[in-house]
């Protein structure tokens, strides 16, 4: 789940359709595919996550100078989670 896992590396951030699908799936533009591509996603992580919790929240950021606002999406700030990585083994 890349898309999960870019939130939780992210967790105090929100991200346009267009971030997304340059960040997580290394799209360079952003068609009509790519924004329902990232729709999908996000309906589906919710779907995994349980719909009655709201842990994947929607909002509007302003973009560019005249101010015009686009889709964003994040985590909700309460959402409980703990990151790991893996260590690499030292001979």
């Amino acid at each position: 789940l890349p898309l999960l896992l870019h939130f939780l590396l992210h967790p105090d951030q929100v991200f346009t359709m267009t971030d997304l699908s340059e960040q997580v799936w290394g799209a360079a533009d952003a068609q009509k595919t790519m924004q329902t591509k990232v729709k999908v996603a996000i309906s589906r992580l919710r779907g995994l996550l349980g719909k009655d919790r709201p842990y994947i929240l929607t909002s509007r950021v302003a973009v560019g100078d005249e101010g015009a606002t686009v889709v964003a999406y994040g985590l909700a700030p309460d959402f409980p989670f703990l990151v790991v990585r893996r260590v690499p083994e030292v001979d």
